[in-house]
């Protein structure tokens, strides 16, 4: 794993904890956690008037689709986004500017940074 998606995946962590900070703050209460009794009814035939469904979001916006940084001790790394766009951080994800804005793509796929040069970036548009 690349620093850049551990960072990714660290500043998601951080955004994830304070939502739920938040959220306790404001006297939400989170769903409570079923008991072993609860679960040890469960059977195989519980699940055989169960069908299939579509529970989702039904727009796929907001999907991060590559992370791809400039290794150590550099703080920048450029994300990728499933419904169009890179965007850049130099500061571990604390701000991001995009950078991709006139490629013209509705997806964006992958990133890559030239092993040589890291002011070349490729971006597998589809």
């Amino acid at each position: 794993m690349t620093l850049a998606r551990t960072a990714g995946i660290a500043t998601l962590s951080l955004l994830l904890t304070a939502s739920v900070a938040d959220a306790q703050k404001k006297g939400a209460k989170p769903a409570p956690t079923p008991t072993p009794s609860a679960l040890s009814n469960l059977t195989a035939d519980s699940f055989k008037t169960m069908a299939f469904r579509n529970i989702g979001p039904a727009n796929m916006g907001g999907r991060i689709a590559d992370v791809e940084g400039i290794p150590s001790p550099s703080k920048t790394f450029f994300v990728a986004a499933a419904g169009g766009g890179v965007w850049k951080t130099t500061n571990n994800g604390i701000t991001v500017t995009p950078v991709f804005d006139e490629g013209g793509s509705g997806s964006v796929g992958a990133i890559a940074i030239a092993p040589a040069d890291a002011n070349l970036v490729w971006v597998g548009t589809g």
